[in-house]
């Protein structure tokens, strides 16, 4: 399934995309019921917070803008560290220069 994005370009995002993520990112992940959670910090500081289903296909839309925001990242910024062009100390960067770490 793919979404309307910005403009006329298109957003997909898998279910297995978010768990490259999560690796990428080093993050901390704890099996739920439903759904797999996420958690990111940085120097002690809890920075994201999110969670994906544990099914696999295709994450709904409602769901992909939740996740933009709770990454705070736009949608560029995302595709760029699901496609690997960023890693975590550029996302580190990112989140100094919008004033969410220091």
């Amino acid at each position: 399934m793919e979404f309307l994005a910005a403009g006329n370009e298109i957003m997909q995002l898998k279910i297995q995309e978010m768990h490259g993520v999560f690796k990428k990112l080093r993050m901390e992940t704890r099996p739920g019921k439903h759904h797999d959670h996420a958690y990111l910090w940085v120097k002690g500081n809890l920075v994201v917070r999110t969670r994906v289903s544990r099914g696999s296909g295709d994450i709904p839309m409602p769901a992909i803008y939740q996740i933009l925001h709770q990454f705070h990242l736009n949608r560029d910024q995302f595709t760029s560290l699901k496609k690997c062009p960023l890693d975590l100390n550029g996302y580190i960067e990112i989140l100094k220069s919008q004033g969410m770490l220091e």
